[in-house]
């Protein structure tokens, strides 16, 4: 204790000073423990890196296949788009050309008698002659190798589309595909994901069926147990 004047009736008193009262103390209380031990630690040690490290390898493993699948709808949606606008350029070239459609091949890897390909008579109608429109955002290989990415109808530019393979069977211009993609695995599937139709709206045609190899021997066991039932049907 530090004595200090103080005035009083009964004289000098002894005061305890804060700072000296601090400088006495050498212990932490129960309550103040955990917070210097915190303080104290600069740290994380190899376990708690681990935890860490796997919790975000979890983490990602749950978000990949989120991303991927919404990247290929993304890629979908922009090829749609594209083949809309590759929709307006044919109805503009039907409009100039008496209706009858471009006498292009079905594509470039099937062309044995060197027909201009359909891009080429298009060119003129699409926005600077924009030749990406003619790549799939899903296609990375094809477009590279051939120039373009979607397959064309051919038989449009040899009759018209009344007398069409396709109109006889659908019996609607609506329903009668004349440009595809090239390939199905463009869009993460089996067949042609986006096809362009004659009345210019862009939609699936055909039904992408997953293979399994089990099923056709399972099919061909199940005929054969019926022929030696006597029940073929």
């Amino acid at each position: 204790m530090v004595p200090v004047m103080s005035p009083s009736a009964h004289g000098i008193r002894l005061v305890e000073l804060p700072a000296v009262r601090d400088r006495k103390r050498q212990a932490f209380s129960v309550i103040e423990l955990p917070a210097v031990r915190d303080r104290k630690r600069t740290a994380f040690s190899i376990i708690e890196l681990l935890v860490v490290i796997g919790i975000i390898g979890i983490l990602i493993a749950l978000l990949l296949p989120t991303l991927s699948s919404a990247r290929r709808q993304s890629r979908a949606l922009a090829c749609k788009a594209q083949l809309q606008n590759i929709g307006a350029a044919f109805h503009m070239y039907l409009n100039e050309n008496d209706g009858w459609y471009p006498p292009a091949p079905y594509s470039p890897t099937f062309n044995p008698n060197k027909l201009t390909l359909v891009s080429e008579y298009l060119g003129r109608y699409l926005e600077d002659d924009n030749k990406r429109i003619w790549r799939c955002p899903g296609d990375e290989e094809y477009f590279a190798k051939y120039g373009l990415s979607y397959s064309y109808y051919q038989e449009l530019g040899d009759r018209r589309i009344t007398q069409t393979f396709f109109f006889k069977i659908l019996r609607s211009s609506s329903l009668v595909p004349i440009l595809w993609d090239a390939e199905g695995t463009f869009h993460g599937g089996t067949v042609p994901f986006n096809w362009l139709f004659a009345d210019g709206h862009v939609d699936n045609f055909l039904k992408d069926v997953p293979f399994r190899p089990n099923e056709i021997p399972q099919r061909k066991l199940t005929f054969e147990k019926r022929q030696e039932n006597g029940t073929q049907h």
